[in-house]
């Protein structure tokens, strides 16, 4: 955990690319990485915006794709 925590620290942009990635794809799974993310200390603020901002936009994306291809109405 320890080695972990000194890799967050180094690689702050990483991790929060991580962080993004995992609420916009949901690769890594997002429960894991928040899960991750307040065990290694990670910004709390950093997170709620990166993972509001991610999440924000994967569900944005379920809406407008079907309504692109005429599925919904």
């Amino acid at each position: 955990m320890r080695e972990w925590s000194e890799r967050l620290g180094r690689a702050r942009a990483g991790a929060t690319a991580i962080v993004f990635a995992s609420a916009t794809i949901g690769l890594p799974p997002f429960y894991v990485v928040s899960l991750a993310a307040g065990s290694l200390r990670f910004s709390l603020a950093r997170f709620l915006l990166v993972g509001a901002s991610g999440r924000l936009l994967r569900f944005s994306a379920v809406v407008a794709v079907p309504r692109l291809f005429g599925v919904a109405s």
